[in-house]
This record gives C-alpha cells, structure tokens and sequence, in this order.
C-alpha cells in the first residue's frame, strides 16, 4: 500500500521492476466499447516517466501501446484479432 498521487507512485516503483502494465478502467456497468478512447493522464504519465518499460492495454479497442528504449519512444503494437 502506498499513498500520494497515483502517477507519482507508479514511477517511482517502476525504478525496481522490469516491467510496468497498465490497462483502462471502465465504470461499472458500462462495455469497454462505449468508452472514450482517450488514454488517461495517470498511464500518460507512466509511459513518459517509469524508469521501466511500460505497456498500455485498451481491451475496448485492441490498442496496446508500449515503449521501447531508453529514448521513451512510443509504439503502437500490432495485434490479431480473430
């Protein structure tokens, strides 16, 4: 358990880890496909700031998003759907 700003938690956790996976939330009671497909500010600021390679999963529209290297490029990963 850990307290402060999201965002702020996870990057400084991620110094130790060698991978951070992060995903969207939904309200309750509402599909993944009638959410805005915006990625929030919290997975944002991962993606920019972890010390670690992060992952970003959108089950809604398939997107994962990831970086790869020290220079915090951005990729969109393909993927198959059946």
């Amino acid at each position: 358990m850990a307290a402060g700003c999201l965002a702020r938690v996870l990057i400084d956790r991620s110094a130790g880890a060698d991978l951070l996976v992060l995903g969207r939330a939904y309200p309750a009671g509402q599909p993944a496909s009638q959410a805005a497909p915006a990625m929030g500010p919290v997975a944002r600021a991962c993606l920019h700031g972890a010390a670690c390679p992060v992952v970003f999963a959108d089950p809604a529209s398939g997107n994962i998003v990831s970086t790869v290297n020290a220079h915090r490029d951005l990729v969109n990963v393909p993927h198959g759907r059946p």
